[in-house]
């Protein structure tokens, strides 16, 4: 079995590094076990995750302070911040580290497509790339932690799908490959600054899959 494991905190995400090692010298590395969250992950195992491949597949969309709209999230935010202070608090989440390190982070998210910020893909960049959501009025957070847009679409793309074991079939445009894809009515591969914060208004043209227009965003037609 493949396994992928919620690593909240420097200890749990050891002792599952501990344990994924120990899982490829017995059984090799065919099993793409991978890390969710990585919360404070420390430096030596983000080192420990490049060597032997261990990848991480983070929910990046919830890399941005939302804890005083979340009860649940202020009570973490006030128990660590307590206990191990402000600056262990906002050193959450390196994935720019993560990254820079040549650890292979995809990006995922177990909430509905439904939701306002939690199902849209361009929310997730533009949280990935500032820090903050455009609902939310909090300061950025994690800024030495953020990625570039292409970072943050590598990894919500053929590093998800190196992650499924598909990078062979999808992922990127190739031949031979599935073509999955998305059309788009704005292109902001190149934005900086001030413009990163408005990726969220991004809009959806057509979605193909397997070759096959599956999605036609009508509205734009109005």
């Amino acid at each position: 079995l493949t396994v992928h494991t919620h690593s909240f905190g420097d200890a749990a995400c050891t002792a599952m590094i501990d344990s994924y090692i120990t899982s490829n010298m017995l059984n090799g590395t065919q099993y793409r076990n991978s890390l969710d969250h990585v919360r404070n992950i420390k430096t030596e195992d983000i080192e420990r995750c490049a060597a032997n491949k261990i990848p991480v597949a983070a929910n990046l969309i919830w890399h941005y302070d939302y804890s005083d709209k979340h009860e649940e999230s202020k009570a973490i935010r006030d128990k660590v911040m307590n206990n191990m202070g402000e600056e262990y608090y906002l050193a959450g989440y390196p994935m720019k580290s993560l990254i820079d390190k040549g650890v292979i982070v995809s990006s995922s998210t177990d909430a509905p497509a439904a939701m306002d910020i939690e199902g849209s893909i361009v929310n997730v960049i533009e949280v990935a790339t500032t820090g903050k959501a455009y609902a939310n009025d909090a300061d950025a957070f994690g800024v030495n932690e953020l990625l570039t847009v292409k970072e943050a679409l590598k990894a919500l793309t053929i590093d998800g799908a190196w992650l499924l074991g598909l990078e062979n079939e999808r992922g990127s445009i190739k031949v031979g490959k599935y073509a999955d894809f998305v059309i788009l009515d704005t292109n902001f591969l190149n934005y900086q600054g001030s413009q990163l914060e408005t990726i969220h208004n991004v809009k959806i043209i057509n979605t193909y899959f397997e070759g096959e227009k599956v999605y036609t965003n009508t509205s734009l037609n109005k």
